[in-house]
């Protein structure tokens, strides 16, 4: 799996994170495991294509004791498998990694 890894955070640092991905709502039904809804811009045209039936279309963030892990493949939360989730396009990882240092960011939180 091809993913975005940020470690040596501290415990305070990761549970500031898990609150405001909590209070977005974007916890997943998996503790720890988050859902970060890519841009519909982004999308390529077979994932908007199939946004109806397979989206939102997100990349899964997962939250360690000291890390964060971001998902480089894009999924659709409305069924489990379809030609639509693939490894995010160049323009989709930039936009998403940038994403979480943007969050990171925010909460003043130094990688």
């Amino acid at each position: 799996m091809r993913s975005y890894f940020i470690d040596e955070l501290t415990a305070a640092n990761v549970e500031a994170i898990k609150a405001w991905l909590d209070e977005r709502g974007l916890k997943s039904a998996i503790e720890d495991l988050y859902h970060l809804p890519v841009p519909t811009e982004l999308l390529t045209p077979e994932q908007r294509e199939h946004a109806q039936c397979c989206g939102p279309h997100v990349l899964a963030l997962e939250t360690g004791p000291t890390w964060i892990r971001l998902e480089l493949l894009v999924r659709g939360t409305g069924v489990m498998r379809c030609s639509c989730m693939t490894y995010a396009t160049s323009e989709q990882e930039r936009a998403m990694v940038e994403r979480v240092l943007n969050l990171l960011a925010e909460l003043d939180i130094t990688t």
